[in-house]
């Protein structure tokens, strides 16, 4: 069972719509759900939905009661694009007894520098804001790196991490395979 996780920019259906993911899912045997979660950056939003505890909690147990597929540690996977890759990585990194693995793809891993570099633009602080709250904490339950180093103290699921050389978020995957 693959929970698949769509980017910042995008949408659920991009992965119907721009990929090869219904052929796969058939060839390889997957149960594929795709959750909308707009720009939430996959967070329980300060003045918005929880959507963490959507991807985290609600979603496997909706699931669980309407599908017979496996939810279990052994054949639940998430991955994710972008913001999703983020996403795939706090599950995974969150709930490490939950996942058989992860796969993050060109991800945005470092909320705390996206903020740094875009702190002047008034359209995306508002939006910030309704996910973080108006002081912008990322806390650290939205740091990926304090979130692998917690994880790395018991069983940590398969990580893959990928992004292009040319991508301009490939120094945050250096980072963080670091």
């Amino acid at each position: 069972t693959l929970l698949l996780l769509h980017g910042l920019k995008g949408g659920s259906e991009d992965w119907q719509r721009k990929t090869s993911i219904e052929r796969y899912a058939a060839e390889y045997g997957l149960a594929v759900f795709m959750p909308e979660v707009q720009r939430s950056w996959y967070i329980d939003m300060k003045f918005g939905l929880p959507y963490f505890t959507y991807v985290s909690e609600e979603l496997p147990a909706w699931i669980a009661s309407q599908f017979r597929v496996p939810i279990d540690p052994k054949h639940l996977y998430v991955a994710g694009l972008s913001m999703g890759g983020f996403g795939a990585l706090k599950l995974a990194l969150t709930h490490p007894d939950r996942f058989a693995g992860c796969m993050s793809l060109s991800p945005r891993l470092y909320l705390r520098d996206r903020l740094e570099q875009k702190k002047d633009e008034l359209q995306d602080r508002k939006e910030w804001k309704a996910i973080l709250g108006d002081d912008l904490i990322v806390g650290p339950e939205n740091d990926l790196e304090l979130l692998a180093e917690a994880a790395a103290k018991g069983p940590v699921p398969r990580i893959y991490l990928a992004c292009g050389t040319e991508d301009s978020l490939y120094p945050e995957s250096v980072r963080m395979r670091n």
